[in-house]
């Protein structure tokens, strides 16, 4: 990514609904590209908090949607977006809303309690159909 990607912290402890992860002591905290599962993390019972930014390409409506297995939520410029909390298997939650073109902050807070470990944000439009959000589509936090 241009900005070098999502801030993240990982967490390890065990919940069946998200933390407040502000609260917490992070284990280790790394980069990634765009949202999604880090390849190096325990197995299960784990907790991760990532911030940066996302750009859209022009104004508009947008569908943001965040799936994931266990629990998420997305913060748009601080506020929250999209609750999908709680222990699940696979599960999909979206919102509607006008973006500005250009640079929004997000953060994305999941924990994985059991089993399978799924998350993923996905970003459409009437002018841009609902894919998955793209490295390209993502800077690092504002210092």
């Amino acid at each position: 990514a241009p900005g070098g990607g999502l801030a993240c912290d990982l967490y390890e402890g065990q919940w069946r609904r998200l933390p407040e992860l502000a609260k917490l002591t992070p284990a280790r905290s790394f980069t990634m590209p765009t949202v999604g599962i880090p390849e190096e993390r325990p197995a299960e019972r784990f907790a991760l908090a990532c911030r940066g930014l996302l750009r859209v390409p022009e104004d508009g409506v947008y569908t943001l949607a965040l799936r994931s297995d266990d629990g998420s939520r997305l913060l748009l410029g601080g506020a929250p977006l999209i609750d999908n909390d709680e222990t699940h298997d696979k599960q999909e939650r979206r919102a509607e809303v006008a973006l500005a073109a250009g640079e929004h902050a997000i953060e994305v807070q999941y924990f994985q309690y059991s089993r399978d470990a799924v998350l993923e944000l996905w970003l459409g439009s009437d002018r841009m159909r609902l894919a998955r959000v793209t490295a390209e589509m993502i800077s690092g936090p504002a210092r």
